[in-house]
């Protein structure tokens, strides 16, 4: 999916030609559309009657700032935690109040995986990520000769060439755990256990998954590492209750 990202109310001293604008304004809608995708929590108590809300994705993750064809590209992915779909973004200003975003989105599906940490075991995503890659490589996105004159004009700018990455924060990372592991057996029956027995997977299993998945691994013709924006999800970390 393309979509053209307007922000008309963004500040008029301003722009998104400014890396660490984009950046903020990108994890914005991040924000929206995945970190307050909130769900019904559950409690291995069956008298415990609380209304838990936990996160269906943790993000941004492998965020990283890549050079294709000549253009900057902002990059994160996504991690989901009930759900199955994943999705990677890649985005790019076009003018001071205007971003470019490409949205792949990919669902797998496997018998007997019915929940992601499972079906991260069972179904590979390198084709589709060989495809993606092959797609963004084959682009060749040009400015206006008004839009690129002030691009140059704002990158010339204190710190505004700089490549700010965005992450999640150990509340998240926290959460994160908790939530994949009480769904790890939804939709997944161990072998030589009934039905009725729990079929979660080892809670040490699955936060070492996550900590390995949060790890950056650069893309090829990838920045190095930038300076880690400090921005939080306050509204997501306020609705969300996690069982202790």
């Amino acid at each position: 999916m393309i979509e053209i990202n307007a922000l008309e109310d963004l500040p008029v001293n301003e722009s998104l030609f400014d890396n660490r604008v984009l950046a903020r304004e990108v994890y914005k809608q991040f924000e929206l559309t995945k970190l307050l995708d909130l769900h019904r929590g559950r409690s291995d108590d069956p008298l415990d009657i609380t209304p838990y809300r936990w996160p269906s994705y943790i993000g941004p993750i492998n965020c990283q700032w890549l050079s294709l064809q000549g253009a900057d590209w902002l990059y994160l992915e996504d991690q989901p935690l009930l759900k199955i779909e994943q999705t990677i973004n890649w985005n790019i200003a076009i003018d001071d109040k205007r971003y470019l975003t490409f949205r792949f989105s990919f669902t797998r599906s496997a018998r007997n995986a019915g929940n992601p940490y499972r079906i991260e075991h069972r179904v590979p995503k390198d084709n589709f990520l060989g495809l993606m890659h092959q797609i963004m490589n084959s682009l060749n996105l040009e400015l206006s000769p008004e839009a690129a004159a002030r691009r140059a004009q704002i990158q010339a700018q204190p710190g505004a060439s700089d490549k700010p990455l965005l992450g999640c924060t150990p509340e998240q990372v926290k959460e994160a755990k908790h939530t994949l592991y009480m769904w790890s057996g939804r939709g997944y029956q161990e072998e030589g256990k009934d039905r009725d027995d729990d079929h979660r997977a080892n809670p040490e299993d699955v936060a070492a998954f996550i900590d390995e998945r949060i790890k950056p691994r650069p893309l090829p013709n990838s920045y190095p590492p930038g300076e880690l924006l400090k921005l939080s999800p306050q509204s997501f970390i306020e609705d969300t209750q996690i069982v202790q």
